[in-house]
């Protein structure tokens, strides 16, 4: 889903260029800290779930 819309999809924090991170809903805070501070689209696991089961977009 987040493929298709244009975003790069890698299973590790430490990637270049990142677009979205989806986290556990228990994830470390401190990273999410960062990545919004990055301008990173964070998204819990929950509502990514709930977005696939559903079709929805970011």
């Amino acid at each position: 889903m987040l493929e298709k819309m244009g975003a790069i999809v890698v299973a590790s924090p430490s990637a270049k260029k990142v677009d979205y991170m989806i986290y556990t809903d228990n994830g470390e805070y401190k990273l999410l800290e960062q990545a919004e501070e990055l301008g990173i689209i964070v998204i819990p696991i929950s509502r990514f779930n709930r977005m696939v089961l559903e079709g929805d977009k970011v």
